[in-house]
């Protein structure tokens, strides 16, 4: 850890030498052997290098050459999270190094390039496992059998960020009680974890063999902030060495001792989790699918087959692994798929009793985490991961570190047994390390740092309160009625999943004091033209609608959504007064209006149609779309404080809308976004309609009036590039300038494009005209 120390250095991009940090990077001294080392690159400043930030480069050995890279297709194409993995020829001071395996490292632009809203990474702290490693290095031994798993932090990536941002930082504590839950084999895997895309990526894992990944302290998890659950980020799945298929993952959990017991077979004992494990098993075994794969990804597999030869002439793509182990975990499906669902109990009762400890690794002994510090005060928790007792006796501060403080009152903390040893503690200051002392060291003092997380707590997203919908059963079809009626509610209320609810029409909803409405099934609100449903807040307190339908259908007739906020609790964040997330759409007749929130709408991995239907004075945006594909038709939008209609990462047509009265932008396409935008009125906006980071935005026989621009097209974010307008037909009236394009995007008119000159700021730039 000592070598992993970041320098100054400088990357060619485009032509143009760019700044970066960089170190050596791997656990091991493989990476640095030979004249090919590993480095962790970090871009400065607005640069990216093709729209990632953080990035790694090792010799394609580490990681089996190409089966690596085949992997990460497979997980790309199945919706699994997963590093970009690309093959690349390095040179370093002039001198060609060969071709190296680049890949993504873990931050926010990993998740928005694969359609997902930012939200904490997090991981366990592998520290602790290396010390044993590094001991059986030296001793010549095997790796004694200590709490490495249970002694292990819960640690974000981007760690400054996370603490500089209160709503990453909440979702960070969330993540870290599900990742708790995780390794403590909570049978309730459905409220941490998003089952059907951890069933996929382990199916998937089975069925290549790649399960090096798996290891607990090579896993990697997103914490998605909009269903607040767990998902897998698959990387590191071959290790240098290749074997073959063994046996299947799920059948694992079966016949593991308690002892033995891993936080991967935790998961089978969940009989939800365990079905869709095998559903995939049998899709991704099938002989048609990784034929169809190979198909699919022939053209990359022949252009990095041709560079790797050119160091490695002997070089080839073997396909035949992957169709082995296929047919291996296909004959074993069917053994497996006869088995009734895992029944046990997990008890790890006092699981090192019997383990002698005569040796210390202070990353699997005493951890010091803040409950609590201001500028004057803490509380610390201590907690004892060592097989043996300690006493606590001293400390030291952040302006005093080499000075050891003796404690007025030094304590001692039992050993670990099956549950670790905890005590708090408060300080009139804020100490930076604690010092304790061990049977195993004897006088000499061991120092640990008090960590600036605090420790793990358990939280569900759901308040204390929540109460299920009181709704009618049709137990067969698990159709479940929310029958006519007037509905007040206090506290949060909840359909679980695994049911269809459909509200009459007519239904009147009011959620007051904070009340949420959330809805883990696909849900049918069917009002009429004479019977409208509403939902609203008369104390403007209701936290809004989410609907989590897990793919299922959302349809909306003829609702009345009104004076709401958005979802907004310490450690579930969402934006809009109406969220839907991965669903099939169909909104008609719909209304949102006064509602205090950043969207009055917003879908999000959705695929939408929303027709005829009215949005108005709203706080901030009117309706914001991201990572969508849809249709918005024949609608209204009147008095949003931001923008009226913000895409990103999205495929949308816009036909036959009207605009009136936008705080920014009356239509605006971000993140590669393509919009078409046919037969439409924009008035008094500050941008009529904006192309932004990599987006095309195409305009046909609309019409912008009253606006400070016509149109906008820039680049906003450094991970992206310029964007593209293309007005076919327009109509301008009374405009203050007709463009604003920033440094090499483009706006099409007539016949005539136009490219933007110069890098500048364009909030700056189009407020002062806004004004």
């Amino acid at each position: 850890s000592d070598l992993k120390s970041y320098f100054d250095a400088s990357i060619v991009v485009e032509g143009e030498k760019v700044p970066v940090s960089l170190r050596l990077k791997g656990d091991w001294v493989d990476h640095l052997e030979g004249n090919k080392w590993s480095f962790r690159i970090k871009l400065k400043g607005g640069n990216s290098y093709n729209g990632i930030k953080k990035f790694s480069i090792q010799d394609p050995h580490t990681r089996s050459f190409m089966m690596e890279w085949f992997g990460h297709r497979l997980f790309e194409k199945e919706d699994v999270l997963t590093t970009r993995y690309q093959f690349k020829v390095v040179y370093v001071n002039g001198v060609n190094k060969g071709v190296y395996a680049l890949e993504e490292h873990f931050d926010k632009r990993l998740l928005e390039y694969r359609k997902r809203r930012e939200g904490p990474i997090v991981k366990f702290d592998e520290s602790g496992v290396w010390q044993g490693y590094l001991d059986v290095k030296k001793q010549q031994t095997r790796l004694k059998k200590y709490p490495y798993l249970e002694a292990s932090e819960i640690l974000p990536f981007s760690k400054k960020r996370t603490r500089r941002i209160p709503d990453l930082f909440n979702q960070f504590i969330l993540a870290k009680s599900h990742m708790e839950r995780y390794r403590n084999f909570d049978k309730n895997t459905e409220e941490y974890l998003d089952l059907d895309k951890m069933a996929r990526f382990l199916a998937l894992c089975d069925v290549m063999n790649a399960t090096h990944g798996l290891v607990w302290h090579n896993q990697r998890n997103y914490m998605n902030p909009v269903n607040s659950r767990l998902e897998p980020i698959a990387y590191d799945c071959f290790p240098g060495d290749l074997t073959v298929h063994y046996e299947l993952i799920g059948k694992a959990a079966r016949w593991r001792s308690d002892n033995d017991y891993t936080i991967i077979d935790g998961l089978f004992l969940n009989p939800e989790f365990d079905a869709l494990y095998l559903n995939y098993l049998k899709k991704y075994s099938d002989d048609s699918y990784m034929k169809s794969c190979f198909k699919e990804f022939d053209d990359e597999l022949m252009h990095y087959e041709a560079l790797l030869r050119h160091e490695y002439p002997m070089f080839r793509f073997d396909r035949s692994y992957f169709e082995t182990n296929r047919k291996e975990v296909k004959r074993k499906i069917l053994k497996y798929k006869k088995m009734p669902p895992l029944q046990r109990t997990i008890h790890k009762t006092e699981p090192y009793k019997n383990t002698t400890q005569n040796v210390l690794f202070d990353k699997v002994a005493l951890q010091v985490y803040t409950s609590y510090k201001d500028s004057l005060r803490s509380e610390l928790n201590f907690q004892n991961y060592l097989l043996s007792k300690i006493e606590v006796v001293g400390y030291s501060t952040k302006s005093n570190k080499s000075l050891i403080i003796p404690l007025e009152k030094p304590f001692l903390m039992g050993a670990y047994s099956n549950k670790a040893i905890e005590r708090n503690m408060k300080f009139n200051f804020v100490p930076s390390s604690i010092y304790y002392k061990t049977k195993i060291t004897g006088d000499s003092l061991i120092r640990v740092k008090v960590s600036k997380w605090p420790p793990a707590s358990i939280i569900s997203s759901l308040s204390i309160k929540a109460k299920q919908l009181p709704t009618t059963d049709v137990s067969k079809s698990n159709k479940v009625i929310l029958k006519k009626g007037k509905y007040t509610f206090r506290n949060d209320v909840y359909v679980p999943r695994g049911k269809k609810l459909f509200i009459e029409a007519g239904t009147s909803i009011n959620l007051l004091n904070g009340a949420r409405f959330i809805s883990y099934s696909p849900v049918e609100m069917n009002g009429s033209k004479n019977a409208h449903i509403k939902i609203t807040s008369s104390d403007n307190q209701g936290c809004g609608v989410v609907i989590l339908p897990e793919n299922g259908k959302v349809s909306l007739r003829y609702v009345d959504f009104s004076k709401l906020r958005a979802m907004n609790r310490e450690n579930w964040t969402l934006t809009g007064a109406v969220t839907v997330y991965e669903a099939q759409v169909d909104i008609s007749n719909c209304t949102f209006s006064n509602n205090n929130c950043e969207d009055a709408l917003n879908l999000i991995r959705c695929d939408f149609v929303v027709d005829s239907s009215e949005i108005k004075n709203t706080l901030s945006d009117g309706f914001d779309a991201d990572f969508c594909t849809g249709t918005l038709k024949n609608s209204r939008f009147l008095n949003t404080g931001n923008d009226c209609i913000d895409f990103s990462g999205s495929t949308i047509s816009i036909v036959r809308c009207s605009i009136l009265g936008s705080g920014d932008k009356g239509i605006s396409g971000g993140e590669r976004s393509t919009l078409l935008v046919k037969d439409c009125s924009i008035e008094k906006a500050s941008i009529g309609i904006a192309s932004k980071d990599l987006s095309e935005v195409q305009v046909e026989n609309t019409s912008i009036e009253h606006c400070s621009f016509a149109f906008a097209a820039y680049r906003k974010k450094a991970e992206f590039g310029p964007a593209k307008i293309h007005v076919k037909s327009v109509q301008i009236n009374d405009v203050k300038e007709n463009y604003l394009i920033e440094l090499n995007s483009t706006v099409k008119i007539n016949g005539i494009t136009k490219v933007g000159k110069n890098r500048f700021d364009i909030d700056s730039m189009y407020s002062v005209f806004s004004k």
